[in-house]
């Protein structure tokens, strides 16, 4: 058998070693048989046989010194030695430097990206991404300046002077191939050379002052003159000949791309001396003459030759490529607002490219720019025949035939297609309500079906619903319009609306001036006065809100007017008309005192002027009392509307009597004093409505205000009145901010949690996915740090313009009221705030939902501090504050370690960035933040260490709420502040009161039992419990008798099963030892007796269970509080001794509750 290009032997031998001899260094065997040539074939079958004899000799030799084994990358056998590195084997010739390919198996190697190095090479690469030099000595770094010998680097300290023998530093000097130090050398006389600092040995240039090497001389810029003439064009802007390399003064000739002056070059076909004006064809240059003679086309854009496909366009004619740019061109001018310019290039781009429907598309643009609209629907119907997919164009196609004054039938045709293409689409509803407009009464009909579906699939769009109304009004159905609008005030989907209550109060009123009201439907007709006067407090809001002072003074006084109009009607009486009317009169002089700031904050007033009677209106205001309606003959959403606007007129008023009286001693006194009179009701009166105003129709002019209370609004009761408004307002960001602001302003935290809980009930509290940011993960906890973030920002800005403009002699309040107060949240708030509101409570319109999704996802980092959040550390320094505020603060378990935890969270992203303040490196602020920078809010260095220490107590206090107390109490104890110290002092006397609870039910009476532990069959101790036989006797009895075995059943060799580290250790499964079985004395399950021991800290005795009335034989022994298996779980007993075995049982668990050794009841009883 023969092998190609191999040296083994042809059949391996069974008993003896191979013989090898050597031929010329290379190995033979039994002879050194020469090669024989064979077929593939043979090959294969010879390989195969070989590896088949070379595995049986194998099997029955230990090849202990003999590696046969592969080459790396060249898959031959090696025999002999071997080198085993980079995972693979190899030759020892083989394995060699990637660089030089110096041999590395007896000189060692390192491994440089992937490659076997020897050292030197390796230091030099190290080097060379350092920017040092490698001495050629000992190739190792050279950190300091080196010695250039022979152009290579050294140490200085490996070579002494020629010629005093000291040892060299780097600013030696090299003569004649013999290195000298400085002194020496310039004794010596040598010159100097000016660029490389080196001696001059040969020849000398004197030049500019020094003396240089001749090969040196071009390094101090010393240029050539056709290199000094290129560098005199470029800073003149001027051409250089690239035959003389002269400066062109005058213009130049363009030939192959290069500039010529014209006289190096004539006619090809005359011989004169050309000009600039020549051009050049296939190569050849020729004057202008005899190329016109040619009849060769120019080029429109670059004035040359076309030798090729020629375009024709705008009247002049273009090479192809110059045209294909033309739609570039064309948006540039676009922007410029040249359209003439624009439509010439698009349109000589079209030549070439007809069928670019994004092209056709800005022609149309252009067209519909000069309001050719028959061009441009034309471009845009060519552009969506090119490109059907463009369902935008269908709906501007629509548009723009449905504006034309004399339409035809292509509108309706376009505006069904584009109703296909968009459904539920309210630009859709427009056109078709624009087209059945004109039909007449056929197109009323159509359009009242219209409208009833557009209100099933939008019951909220405010369009929509004033559009029906007025097309009942003008059909003279005043009762539909009626009772449509009543029954979309009581759903209160358009309570933002200004043009919905215009609507409403006119429909109203047209309705009580119709004369179809009988004498039976009084009590009908006093509904509708009712729905009137809240009509009309609502338009005053709303344009107090959005209009100018003129407006509102109107539409106040409207309202003024209704109200006086009602004033008779309710006298003695105790309807949802005198209820309202109640509630109405505290809304109109909330509303009066709104009004009177508004002409102030618009300088129609001085502040002096208005402030008194502002306030006295706001007492008014919040003095009216709630109402007290009887549920049994009132509706009930009648009844909560009531209340809610009870609540919000408080609050308002109350957060403003805040706002005018602040830093004012006796300020209520003195205007009630001052106003809370007659003349103080005619000045307010003509203050509001002007001093030509009748006062006898006026509810204002004629109410009696002298019996008004001096006591400020209570706290407790204002925050009542906060949460009962939040309601009214449909989660509406400027309300919530507004409030959130005024408790700000109070130095006092806002109740966030509890306006947050009534406006999403269903959302839970915290997340376990705040890595992530998909919508489907927010949580309250996310909607408060938001909020928290909004009014903190708004505060901000607050005081930076209070320090600016504010005067405490102006009698300004410091914050405006709802209605006149400005935007306290940017754009970008409000559209994510709206677009979780929309989604959460599934008001998103059709088609929406993803873009809001998307809008909510964009932001989620940002509140949960991700990576490159952009916040300011004030902010999440301020998020970590209040939510560990608010969680110390709560009594449930899971409540505190929510709160607590998210704030560790914001702890732990703010202590880099306190690590970056103290190290003095700025904060990056992004262009557009979702929470706005406030330098008034930078955190100094002095402040760094406070913070980090707040950050500590935050750690602690979740160690302690999660029930690691040793772990917290460590940490406290390593705090040296005043907090700390209290923190400590709290839970000493918190544990010292849970061992109290637990003796207090301690009895002598009481059966005491016992475990003696193993584990994994080594005996660990023994726990000792006291059973409560007087609280839970049953509970007790069962325990006790399955401890002593005495029903021939027990714990004796059962198993902990489940323990679960700082929570509890589960046993007692006397059945199937898994915790899915085991068995009670009573049976095969039992009741809970009762829950009046409570879990309040460890070595509680529990019994487990899968539900109510499930006891059986397991249990739990409690390693720390866990006030959550309150009321759910029967405590009967505790640990009286061996709490440290309890403890080290505790070590032993897991998360899944697998413990990590066995633990056994090896024996119990009853002592």
């Amino acid at each position: 058998m023969e092998v190609q290009n191999s040296v083994l032997p042809n059949v391996i031998p069974e008993d003896r070693e191979v013989q090898h001899s050597v031929v010329n260094g290379v190995q033979l065997v039994d002879g050194g048989e020469d090669e024989v040539p064979v077929s593939k074939s043979q090959r294969r079958r010879s390989d195969i046989k070989v590896y088949k004899e070379f595995c049986d000799f194998y099997a029955r030799l230990s090849f202990r010194n003999i590696h046969i084994l592969l080459v790396n990358g060249q898959g031959e056998f090696i025999i002999g030695r071997v080198i085993k590195a980079m995972n693979n084997s190899w030759h020892p010739d083989c394995f060699c430097c990637d660089i030089c390919q110096q041999v590395l198996a007896d000189v060692g190697f390192v491994k440089n990206a992937g490659r076997h190095l020897c050292r030197p090479c390796h230091n030099r690469e190290k080097a060379r991404g350092l920017g040092k030099y490698i001495c050629q000595k000992c190739h190792a770094i050279i950190d300091e300046l080196p010695l250039i010998f022979k152009n290579d680097p050294y140490h200085p300290d490996h070579f002494n002077c020629t010629n005093c023998g000291k040892e060299l530093t780097a600013d030696a000097r090299e003569l004649k191939g013999e290195l000298y130090c400085l002194p020496c050398h310039d004794k010596m006389g040598v010159p100097i050379c000016g660029a490389c600092r080196r001696p001059i040995e040969g020849r000398v240039v004197n030049a500019m002052g020094k003396q240089w090497h001749v090969e040196r001389i071009g390094f101090r810029r010393h240029l050539c003159r056709p290199c000094h003439n290129r560098e005199k064009a470029r800073g003149l802007g001027k051409y250089i000949c690239q035959k003389c390399h002269a400066i062109i003064d005058e213009l130049p000739l363009i030939f192959k791309n290069d500039p010529y002056h014209p006289d190096h070059f004539n006619c090809t076909n005359c011989g004169k001396e050309l000009t600039a004006d020549a051009r050049e064809l296939k190569g050849e240059l020729y004057c202008l003459p005899c190329h016109d003679k040619m009849g060769v086309p120019i080029c429109g854009a670059c004035r040359r030759p076309i030798e090729g496909r020629v375009v024709n366009a705008m009247g002049k004619q273009w090479h192809v490529e110059k045209p294909l740019k033309g739609f570039l061109f064309a948006k540039l001018y676009f922007e410029a607002k040249e359209y003439e310019l624009a439509k010439r290039h698009i349109s000589a781009y079209l030549t070439v490219q007809e069928r670019d429907p994004k092209a056709h598309k800005f022609l149309g643009q252009l067209y519909e720019k000069e309001e050719s609209i028959e061009k441009a629907v034309g471009c845009y119907k060519r552009s969506v025949e090119l490109n059907p997919a463009q369902k935008d164009l269908v709906l501007k196609i629509a548009e723009l035939l449905c504006n034309k004054e004399e339409r035809d039938g292509r509108a309706e045709y376009w505006v069904e297609r584009a109703a296909k293409l968009f459904p539920g689409s309210p630009a859709v509803y427009n056109l078709k309500e624009k087209l059945l407009s004109v039909k007449g009464q056929q197109g009323w009909n159509e359009l009242f079906d219209l409208l009833q579906s557009e209100l099933h699939a939008r019951p909220g769009d405010v369009h929509v619903n004033i559009k029906l109304v007025n097309l009942y009004c003008h059909d003279k159905r005043l009762d539909e319009a009626v009772r449509h609008c009543l029954n979309a005030e009581k759903k209160g989907a358009m309570r933002h609306s200004l043009d919905w209550y215009t609507c409403v109060v006119q429909t109203l009123k047209e309705y009580f001036g119709s004369t179809g009201i009988s004498e039976c439907d009084k009590t009908i007709w006093r509904t509708m006065q009712k729905e009137l006067l809240l009509a009309h407090s609502n338009l005053v809001r709303l344009t107090l809100s959005a209009k100018d002072v003129h407006h509102g003074r109107v539409a106040l006084q409207s309202f003024d007017h209704a109200m006086q109009s009602v004033k008779n009607l309710v006298t003695g009486t105790t309807d949802d008309l005198s209820v309202a009317f109640i509630e109405m009169r505290g809304h109109l002089y909330l509303h009066a005192g709104s009004l009177l700031l508004k002409m102030a904050e618009q300088s129609e007033l001085q502040w002096r002027a208005v402030t008194d009677l502002a306030s006295l209106c706001y007492l008014i205001a919040y003095q009216v009392p709630r109402p007290k309606m009887k549920s049994i003959k009132r509706d009930e959403t009648s009844q909560e509307l009531m209340d809610f606007l009870a609540c919000d007129r408080q609050s308002h008023s109350g957060h403003m009597l805040y706002n005018l009286s602040h830093d004012k001693e006796d300020f209520f006194k003195e205007v009630v004093e001052a106003f809370a009179n007659s003349s103080g009701q005619d000045s307010l009166f003509e203050t509001l409505f002007g001093s030509q105003a009748v006062a006898e129709p006026s509810f204002i002019g004629n109410d009696n205000i002298r019996n008004v209370a001096v006591q400020p609004p209570d706290l407790g009761e204002l925050a009542r009145c906060d949460n009962g408004s939040i309601p009214l307002h449909s989660g509406n960001l400027q309300h919530l901010t507004w409030l959130g602001l005024q408790w700000a302003l109070m130095d006092r935290k806002p109740s966030l949690r509890d306006w947050l809980k009534q406006l999403f009930p269903r959302l839970p509290q915290e997340t376990s996915k705040l890595e992530t940011n998909a919508p489907e993960s927010i949580c309250l906890l996310d909607l408060e740090v938001f909020l928290c973030g909004v009014v903190f920002t708004s505060l901000a800005q607050f005081q930076e313009k209070s320090k600016i403009g504010y005067n405490e002699q102006s009698f300004e309040p410091r914050c405006l009221p709802l209605p006149v107060v400005k935007l306290l949240c940017t754009d970008r708030q409000r559209n994510w705030w709206d677009a979780v509101y929309n989604l959460i409570h599934k008001k998103a319109l059709p088609g929406t939902s993803a873009k809001l999704r998307l809008l909510v996802q964009q932001e989620m980092s940002t509140l949960r501090a991700g990576e490159k959040h952009g916040l300011q550390p004030a902010l999440t320094i301020r998020w970590a504050q209040h939510l560990q505020e608010t969680g110390s603060g709560l009594n449930s378990f899971y409540d505190q370690k929510d709160y607590i935890g998210r704030s560790v969270h914001y702890w732990k992203m703010s202590l880099p960035m306190l690590e970056s303040i103290k190290k003095r490196r700025s904060i990056p602020e992004p262009i557009d933040p979702l929470f706005m920078h406030f330098h008034s809010k930078d955190i100094q260095i002095a402040e760094v260490n406070n913070y980090e220490e707040d950050a500590q107590i935050a750690f602690a206090t979740l160690c302690e709420v999660e029930g690691n107390t040793d772990d917290a109490i460590a940490a406290f104890e390593t705090i040296n502040t005043v907090v700390s110290f209290w923190h400590l002092a709290r839970m000493t006397q918190l544990d010292a009161g849970q061992v109290s609870r637990v003796m207090e039910l301690s009895m002598e009476s009481n059966p005491i039992v016992y475990f003696d532990i193993s584990l994994d069959d080594e005996p660990i101790g023994q726990i000792t419990m006291e059973l409560f036989s007087h609280i839970v006797p049953k509970t007790a009895e069962n325990f006790r008798a399955l401890c002593t075995g005495e029903r021939g059943f027990g714990f004796r060799n059962s198993i902990f099963h489940r323990i679960i580290p700082d929570f509890v250790c589960q046993g007692g499964d006397i059945t199937k030892q898994d915790g899915t079985g085991g068995r009670s004395i009573y049976g095969d399950k039992f009741e809970d007796e009762n829950f009046d021991v409570r879990h309040t800290g460890p070595g509680l005795l529990s019994m487990a269970n899968s539900g109510r009335d499930t006891n059986n034989s397991q249990f739990y022994i409690t390693l720390k509080k866990a006030e959550h298996l309150d009321f759910k779980h029967v405590a009967f007993g505790f640990v009286k001794d061996g709490m440290e075995v309890v403890k080290k049982m505790g070590t032993l668990g897991a998360k899944n509750g697998k413990p990590s050794k066995k633990i056994v009841i090896v024996n119990c009883g009853q002592i």
